[in-house]
């Protein structure tokens, strides 16, 4: 996931903690490491 043109910083955080909530439920976990990496990749 990468943040859109013209989406702002805080629209992309709610966005990709959604996504985080979402693959957690379906039982997948990220660390916090890897987390902060798809994080900063997608800026």
């Amino acid at each position: 996931m990468s943040q859109w043109i013209g989406e702002t910083i805080n629209q992309y955080v709610v966005d990709i903690v959604a996504l985080f909530k979402c693959i957690s439920i379906e039982g997948n976990y990220y660390s916090d490491a890897m987390q902060a990496q798809i994080f900063v990749q997608g800026l």
